[in-house]
């Protein structure tokens, strides 16, 4: 590989992980946010939960695009579809996610099914994102295992044992930073070249 190629999948597995670790970073600002004012009984004013949900619609954006540019490197390591269809339902939730969080910081109550249709086309879209790992060399295949077991599991256990409120922002931050961390990872090691 040329020197150029390989400094520019370097460049892209680092913007990948950085976005992708970001989003998970973002969240839990958001989720200390939800907790100390649910259950530490801090102070809520509006502006406040403005903010926290500011910070789940920024997490989301932050991940929407740590997950475009791994779609890149997955089609440069040879894995064309899988990848681009697991980017589209990730933009489809996610396009529906940002309308439900604005709607909600303008004063109205969450519309239940458009947070579920972010909730199963987050997790299909991060399982897929997790088989086309486990099809190329990115990084180690154990990370896209991992990434299926995961979205397909909280899937199923939301829909069994919570399914009046499945809504854990928490939950689907978890793969990012898992993938986000491989990338990294493979990004300082000399055999990724």
């Amino acid at each position: 590989m040329d020197p150029d190629a390989s400094r520019s999948a370097r460049s892209l597995r680092t913007a990948a992980a950085v976005l992708l670790i970001g989003g998970a970073v973002v969240v839990l600002c958001a989720v200390l946010m939800f907790t100390g004012r649910t259950f530490w009984g801090w102070p809520a004013p509006s502006s406040f939960i403005a903010g926290e949900r500011a910070l789940i619609i920024g997490s989301v954006l932050m991940s929407l695009l740590g997950f475009a540019v791994l779609e890149l490197l997955l089609r440069s390591a040879g894995s064309i579809v899988l990848p681009r269809l697991a980017l589209v339902m990730y933009l489809v939730g996610a396009t529906i996610l940002v309308s439900a969080e604005s709607s909600f910081i303008g004063g109205h109550p969450h519309v239940y099914a458009q947070i579920v249709v972010w909730i199963v086309s987050a997790f299909l879209a991060q399982a897929a994102f997790g088989l086309a790992l486990v099809r190329t060399a990115l990084v180690p295949s154990g990370t896209g295992w991992s990434a299926v077991v995961w979205n397909v599991g909280m899937l199923a256990a939301l829909a069994v044992f919570s399914p009046g409120d499945m809504y854990y922002p928490i939950v689907h931050f978890v793969t990012p930073f898992l993938i986000g961390i491989a990338l990294l990872r493979r990004s300082g090691s000399p055999s990724a070249e």
